[in-house]
């Protein structure tokens, strides 16, 4: 029998990103949550700024950044996903089974199981309309670190070691190109959207790393800019 780990459970999608949890799993069958990362599908190539990629093999390295713990709505909907997709296609299979056999009130009865159990697809298609992303402020917030890292996460769900190197990146690329960020803050109307989103991209992280909010009123400043 076949076991490992896989990822499941794709959510709230931003750009080219997604939340998928890591599964230990048995065939094909997801079984426990190990953790979750921020996944770029497909994606096998470094950022150009953020050098540090978390989810890896031995042949090769993808966008990824780890999650805090495990994202419960990847989880659930990873479950569902699969329950559901796996129900509804033997449903189906079934439902055009029965349809060419004989068996009077008996074949009437499971011709209405099984179309029951073929409904198990609409859930199915449902878990995608779930986990979707209606949080605007999660969404603007992961639109910039694609746009500056490659991958759309957001700063409040990382580990702190990479909250740390987010900072220190975001810093570089602020002295990079001249920009003060206590400038920023105070003439906020002077800069355009990108630098104000690099901007608030490095205050969240530091509210990661140092647990305080202190930083908040900066932070509202910037989200009421870019919102």
């Amino acid at each position: 029998m076949v076991f490992g780990t896989d990822l499941y459970g794709g959510v709230n999608q931003v750009g080219e990103t997604s939340i998928k949890t890591k599964f230990f799993h048995i065939g094909t069958i997801p079984i426990i949550p190990l953790g979750s990362y921020y996944f770029v599908e497909g994606s096998e190539e470094e950022s150009s700024n953020l050098n540090l990629l978390v989810y890896q093999s031995n042949s090769s390295s993808f966008s990824s950044i780890e999650y805090d713990g495990v994202n419960a709505k990847s989880v659930i909907i990873g479950y569902i996903r699969y329950i559901s997709g796996i129900i509804g296609v033997i449903g189906v299979f079934l439902l055009i089974a029965s349809i060419f056999t004989d068996g009077g009130i008996l074949r009437e009865t499971t011709f209405f199981i099984n179309i029951s159990l073929s409904l198990f697809l609409i859930l199915f298609y449902l878990t995608y309309i779930w986990g979707g992303n209606k949080n605007i402020e999660d969404i603007v917030i992961r639109q910039f670190s694609e746009e500056y890292f490659g991958i759309g996460f957001n700063p409040d769900n990382i580990k702190k070691d990479m909250a740390q190197t987010v900072i220190d990146t975001t810093q570089n690329i602020l002295i990079e190109n001249n920009i003060d960020n206590n400038d920023v803050l105070k003439n906020i109307d002077r800069y355009d959207n990108s630098v104000i989103g690099l901007v608030l991209i490095k205050l969240k992280s530091e509210v990661r790393v140092n647990n305080e909010d202190l930083k908040s009123e900066n932070i509202d400043k910037c989200l009421g800019k870019l919102i």
